[in-house]
């Protein structure tokens, strides 16, 4: 039998290989052997014509015997769990039928839907199995009352046992010879048990075989002589000998590694090994070591016992149930698992044209699962026959996984000293002098990096962080000039790819990958980051060189000269040239071992290509392609990180956030408490009075009534409604938490910081009792920490050893002082040491490291750590929440008081119940809030969910309006692209309720009616009665398939491409406008102007925040998908909807407040701060990085949604960062840390001024263009915006600035033009900085390249001379859109 299965897996590969690779050779052997033999065809045919007539006349008798004696066979049902496969129900089929029964096989909920519970009673023999009791335990819970209701029904169960009755009319002894049989499932099995129950359940006695046994726990190769053994020492000894007399012999790969394949004993049984057998060809043909392991018991110790110490990396084929177990599993093999997935929707045509990959049912099963234990690099290695429902191997796929493990293991294999490394940054926010990343120094991160690298023995070179930050300005430079990539050749900060290199390799790619490339971007020889070096055209590559290790910036994601094209073409466009050739460049020029994508976040996870489930030819594989990848990433962005582990195929190494601390007050603000205390404590008077003028004039200075949503005159003339609100805002001013600077990578927080970050995470009630036990009892510092801060006192900020808590922990954590405190304060000293403990614990660097070693790394959820104290230590490879779960019992209970209480005040101020609600959601908050968003939605339409006993969402059910109380009210949803690919199970479960809901024909229905007047528009607009009646009901939109981002991100920022909000509404629309329904096969339908007709009369827009490291400027994310949401319905409506903020950042205290008081506290408690600049100020280079990115995404809620942006709150930025409102000497920071982002945060001022979104004074915008142009002056600031240069030279002329806008202009001129004279060369020839890998030069080839490089020089040096300088246009680096 064994044997048998063997030659049919070989079988189907040959199939395959004939039909990928041989088909004209399969030909013309198929037509040789059929003239050789035609002869004897025809005897052959003639003798069976005569054998089959006599077999079928004895069939014939022999059936009509049997149907004597029985009149219809006994009916069996077989049910297993989803995992029940075709193969192995069709053996179970044919060994019954072989012993004259009838059994029907499917999964038991497949059965409970097409069949009904209640046809159980028509079998006499029910056999249910399931591959655990986990598996078991959501699909047989209704089934022991069913069986119970049948009489005469015999029941076994195998595999699981935890449910009472489904063992039923069968002895124990019985019980025990099937659970043997069963247990063993091969095909001689199967039909032995069905003669055994033949003779034991149905008296119809038959001949049967003891049930042959197979090994729980083994090993299998296809050329082992048994195929299959528990026989560690003889199956490894065979191994060795096996490999010894292989083809490929160990000097071919001096690191030779072992790699096992992980399966169900189940492939065996099913007769399915064909996906096992090419993988472990194809290991062996890619020079490793290969066998397959499978284990079935309920322990995993056989199982590490059989392969530890064996195999350097492994590839798993098995479902997951039990993830806690098999993650510890791994983590004892401590070698890298990666995952091989089955395409189960069609077969290699209908995968290729597939957009989803994995469907949005099977992604928690596929995908979340795996993770849970630890498993990383998820790709599709199969298909399905539609009609045989059996896999066909991917050969293709299957190699590219082979070599990713391969690759994986030799990390464990190959010396640290010859390893290569990779290190990708992000030119981020925009700029020729930027690297960014979110909350990371990221050159100080570098540095700590490379150390350790060193340290550990790898060959680099330690750069100091100025080295790195001046090299990546010259570096980033010719990507905005488009001049001077040649001098970066001289100075060693390049190399180059010949462009034929580069188009052999597109060649090897199918036709229609390759010439969709070249039809978008054309012949890559035109590319204009293409020179001729040593005599042939070839694409440079900057970077910088540090060893062994490389950094380089990641490629824009489009190319295009053409600004406009750039901005607004379809994101849907293939991956460009240049970015294809850089990470070639690496992988076959480099030869890099492993890649390390620093920071979040990169573009590459984000190109187009399928959603989940990847094919190896979607952009971002073909751009990494098999190398491993390691992707250090912020630990309260687990969302994002998804998309980097599921489509950029990374181990995921999360990162600290900055500390915290609680805000507190500062200046103006701090006098305002003053003012607001002394009131509370004043009797009625003429003093109270005075008290109470104070207050209004300095509420009115601080412009904090519009914080809060109330007028100048409204203040005035409610003072005692505005004194109760603007006590509640003060008091959330000041405890809000404040990030502290920034995060370098390996470093753990500072005491100081570390101590604050504490007292956040213990929460308000432990400030509340800290501060009372430090007011009451002197606490002696005997160590106290240096931070007296000059400016915070002047200021009049609290200094942060006098935050709530801190000396109280200080004293207890660092001191180690034995403080005599309440039963409830030593609770929460406890939790500090517990949580001060976890912090200082970090494994980033040293996770880093074991990536790069090739070990395992250990899977852990994310969060900020105030509010998910879990999420540390960091070091994890991040792991997201269960989609099969949102949402969560808890979130149900949050979301829907939310809402409701949303809809009672709309109904108090208004008088009315809103007609329509819009949300924004985004995968990266559900992580965190697992469901909160989801359950205001379907509890503003009277919808509640249901769970399993385990907390698994199985649907949703209607509240009946007498019950609810109130009109439902109608919704539309905008997903994010990446919450289309992480949660595409609860859009469709969103999808569905809505289309239950607008079919409700009840009163006070706004979804029914709003969908029938859809519906009456859209017949007469041409659709089919049924056409419209299914888009109707449609309220969930999101990107085109395999696409991301709203476009507004980029568009925004480059405001010379638009006068009108209008222009970038319509991208909004177009972008984020594709239909996802309740047909989920009809997903990414493009309806011109269905997405605008649903948001039309949104009365507000809901989004949430859950998180106290992120806000509304912290990243683009918020103003280009909660903004895009009003700029549209603003757009199409003539009026901004209703903006509100689900607040969810302390578990205990949540609310929904307005967008208005949100973003008010933000600016104060981050932006305006003194302290907050104070801390960021010391992050250097990176810390005026943030200050950019805050402004440019402030400037894009301007253009959002500016009637929640006030002219006060531009007036600030220039008055502190321009002004230096607070002498926090903000010039000089400038100066010395990044002089260019002064400049691109005054060139966003002006054009907020330029186009009439700020009303400000002359004196103002005299003060900005003269710094600007100061600032340009000296180090010669690029600006790609026409539009603004005109506005800046006609209003310096105007201040009387000529002179120093000719001065800046000039300095600008001269440096392009001293790089248009590095241009002119014709040719470059690498000299010794540079030295091509692999193609020495003899000393004579390498004399004439030097002279002739020289008259080059001297003829370039005399043309230059004459050129009169021309300016250009600088191209922004594209950043990736989620």
């Amino acid at each position: 039998m064994i044997k048998r299965l063997t030659k049919r897996s070989a079988s189907l590969q040959c199939k395959e290989q004939c039909r990928d690779k041989c088909k004209d050779k399969c030909k013309d052997k198929y037509k040789e052997k059929k003239r050789l033999n035609q002869g004897l065809y025809k005897s052959l045919i003639v003798l069976l014509s005569f054998f089959t007539f006599i077999s079928a006349s004895h069939a014939d008798s022999h059936a009509d015997s049997q149907a004597s004696k029985h009149a219809a066979p006994a009916k069996i049902l077989f049910l297993g769990d989803n995992h029940l496969s075709k193969a192995k129900s069709t053996i179970l089929i044919e060994s019954a039928k072989k012993q004259g029964l009838a059994l029907e096989a499917m999964s038991a909920g497949k059965f409970a839907k097409d069949k009904g519970m209640e046809t159980l009673c028509d079998y006499q023999l029910v056999l249910m199995q399931a591959v655990s009791e986990e598996a078991a335990g959501g699909m047989y819970g209704a089934y022991p009352k069913a069986i119970a209701q049948c009489g005469n029904v015999q029941a076994f169960t195998n595999g699981f046992d935890q449910f009472t009755g489904l063992n039923k009319g069968i002895s124990a002894d019985d019980k025990q010879a099937i659970n043997i049989y069963l247990s063993n499932g091969i095909r001689t099995n199967f039909e032995n048990m069905f003669a055994y129950i033949n003779t034991h359940l149905f008296n119809t006695p038959q001949t049967y075989e003891a049930a042959i046994i197979l090994p729980e726990n083994g090993f299998y190769h296809p050329q082992f002589s048994t195929q299959l053994t528990g026989d560690k020492t003889e199956f490894y000894n065979w191994l060795e000998a096996n490999n010894s007399s292989s083809e490929i012999k160990e000097s071919n790969n001096p690191h030779k590694v072992n790699v096992a394949v992980l399966f169900h004993r189940s492939v065996i049984e099913s007769e399915q090994t064909q996906i096992v057998d090419s993988t472990l060809a194809a290991i062996e043909k890619n020079g490793a070591n290969a066998f397959a392991v499978f284990f079935e018991g309920s322990d995993n110790e056989d199982f590490i016992q059989l392969v530890q110490g064996k195999v350097n990396s492994l590839i798993n084929y098995r479902m997951l149930h039990e993830a806690q177990k098999n993650k510890n599993a791994f983590a004892r093999l401590n070698v890298p698992v990666l995952h091989g997935l089955t395409y189960r929707e069609g077969d290699r045509e209908a995968f290729n044209a597939d957009h989803a990959g994995i469907s949005a049912m099977m992604s928690p099963y596929f995908l979340m699962m795996p993770e849970s234990a630890g498993i990383i690099d998820p790709t599709m290695i199969a298909t399905t026959d539609p009609k045989t429902r059996i896999a066909q191997p991917m050969l293709d796929h299957i190699d590219a996984m082979v070599q990713r493990a391969i690759k994986q293991g030799q990390l464990s294999a190959k010396a640290n000293a010859d390893k290569k490394l990779s290190l990708f940054i992000w030119n981020y926010p925009p700029g020729d002098k930027n690297m960014g990343a979110a909350f990371l120094n990221v050159p100080d991160s570098i540095v700590n990096i490379a150390t350790a690298m060193k340290e550990a023995g790898y060959n680099v070179d330690v750069q100091p962080s100025e080295t790195l930050i001046d090299n990546i300005g010259q570096i980033l430079r010719p990507f905005y000039s488009k001049q001077g990539l040649e001098a970066l050749m001289d100075k060693g900060l390049s190399d180059y790819l010949p462009v034929k290199d580069y188009t052999d390799w597109l060649n090897t790619l199918p036709s229609t990958i390759k010439d969709d490339i070249i039809a978008h971007w054309g012949d890559p020889i035109q590319h204009p980051y293409v020179r001729t070096v040593n005599g042939e055209p070839a694409f440079i590559i900057p970077q910088m060189k540090l060893g062994n290790l490389i950094i380089m910036p990641q490629p824009s994601r489009s190319d295009d000269a053409d600004k406009h094209k750039k901005l607004y073409h379809n994101t849907s466009a293939p991956i460009n040239h240049f970015y294809l050739a850089v990470y070639l460049y690496a992988k076959e020029k480099f030869k890099v071992d492993a890649f390390i994508n620093l920071g979040t976040h990169g573009s590459q996870e984000w190109l187009p290509g399928k959603e989940r489930g990847l094919s190896m030819y979607d952009a971002p594989q073909l751009t990494v392609g098999n190398v491993p990848v390691v992707y250090p990433y912020i630990m309260d962005n687990v969302g994002e990180a998804m998309q980097g582990k599921r489509r950029g195929r990374a181990t995921m190494i999360s990162h600290m956030t900055p500390g915290f601390a609680e805000a507190g007050y500062y200046g103006d603000m701090a006098e305002l408490e003053e003012l607001l205390e002394e009131h509370m404590l004043l009797a009625e008077g003429k003093t109270k009075q005075v008290v109470e003028k104070n207050i209004i004039d300095l509420a009115a200075a601080l412009n904090v009534f519009e914080d809060v949503s109330f007028t100048e005159a409204q203040m005035r003339e409610n003072f005692d409604e505005f004194m109760d609100v603007l006590h509640d805002y003060m008091h959330e001013l000041a405890a809000e938490s404040q990030p502290l600077g920034m995060h370098t990578f390996g470093d753990t927080l500072n005491d100081i910081h570390l101590m604050t970050t504490v007292a956040q995470m213990l929460g308000s009630e432990f400030k509340t009792q800290a501060s009372t036990f430090e007011n009451k009892h002197d606490i002696k510092l005997h160590n106290s920490p240096d931070v007296f801060s000059q400016k915070m006192e002047d200021n009049q900020v609290v200094q942060i050893d006098d935050t709530s808590g801190f000396k109280f922990l200080w004293a207890s954590l660092i001191e180690h002082q034995s403080l005599e405190v309440s039963d409830s304060l030593a609770k929460y000293l406890e939790q500090a040491k517990d949580f001060a403990q976890r912090i200082r614990s970090q494994q980033e660097i040293p996770s880093l490291l074991s990536a790069l070693q090739g070990e395992f790394v250990g899977v852990g959820y994310g969060g900020d750590p105030v509010r998910s104290h879990d999420a540390v230590p960091t070091g994890k490879n991040l792991l997201g929440f269960n989609p099969a779960k949102v949402p969560s019992k808890a979130a149900w209970e949050v979301g829907q008081k939310l809402v409701e209480d949303l809809i009672a005040k709309h109904y108090a101020e208004k008088g009315e119940y809103p007609n329509k609600l819009a949300f924004s959601l985004w995968s990266l908050e559900t992580m965190r809030h697992h469901g909160v968003l989801e359950s205001q939605v379907l509890a503003a339409m009277g919808v509640k969910p249901k769970w399993d006993e385990n907390g698994f969402l199985r649907g949703t059910e209607i509240i009946p309006y007498s019950e609810l109380k109130r009109p439902r009210v109608d919704v539309v949803m905008s997903a994010t692209g990446l919450y289309r690919d992480a949660f595409p199970n609860v859009m469709l479960m969103l999808a569905k309720a809505i289309k239950q809901v607008a079919e409700l024909k009840e009163d006070n229905n706004s979804i029914y009616k709003n969908s029938e007047a859809l519906k009456t528009e859209l017949i007469a607009e041409g659709k089919s009665a049924e056409e419209a009646n299914y888009l109707s009901s449609v309220r969930i939109f999101s990107n085109e398939t395999g696409a991301y981002g709203s476009g507004l991100a980029d568009t925004s920022l480059a405001s010379d491409t638009w006068e009108t909000d209008a222009k970038l509404s319509d991208l909004y629309l177009k972008r984020m406008g594709y239909a996802f329904g309740s047909d989920a096969k009809r997903w990414s339908d493009k309806v011109s102007g269905l997405y605008g007709k649903a948001l039309s009369g949104t009365d507000a827009v809901l989004f949430s925040r859950s998180t106290n490291l992120y806000g509304m400027i912290t990243s683009d994310d918020p103003f280009q998908y909660f903004g895009g949401m009003s700029l549209a319905i603003r757009n199409l409506d003539g009026k901004s909807p209703e903006m509100y903020i689900a607040n969810l950042r302390e578990k205990n205290k949540v609310k929904s407040e307005s967008f208005d008081r949100f973003m008010a506290r933000e600016l104060r408690n981050r932006s305006f701060h003194p302290r907050w600049i104070e801390e960021v100020q010391k992050e250097g280079y990176s810390g005026a990085l943030q200050m950019l990115d805050r402004m440019n995404n402030f400037w894009g809620w301007t253009v959002m949604h500016p009637d929640g942006i006030t002219d006060s709150q531009w007036q600030e930025f220039a008055d502190i960062y321009v002004k230096d409102k607070y002498d926090m000497d903000m010039r000089e920071f400038f100066e010395n840390s990044n002089p260019t982002n002064l400049a691109q945060m005054i060139e966003r001022m002006l054009e907020a001024e330029r186009k009439d979104y700020w009303q400000t004074d002359d004196e103002t915008i005299k003060q900005l263009l003269e710094t600007y142009l100061e600032v340009k002056r000296d180090h010669k600031v690029l600006s790609d915006n026409e539009t603004f240069k005109d506005y800046v030279a006609d209003k310096a002329q105007g201040f009387g600035l000529g002179a120093l806008l000719a001065a800046s202009d000039t300095a600008v001129a001269q440096d392009l033009a001293e790089q248009t004279q590095a241009n002119s060369a014709e040719e470059m020839v690498e000299g010794q900085k540079l030295e091509q890998q692999e193609q020495p030069q003899t000393d004579d080839e390498y004399n004439w390249q030097t002279l002739g490089f020289v008259l080059l020089l001297l003829f370039a040096f005399v043309v230059g001379g004459a050129v009169q300088f021309r300016s250009t246009r600088s191209a922004r680096s594209a950043r990736s859109v989620r």
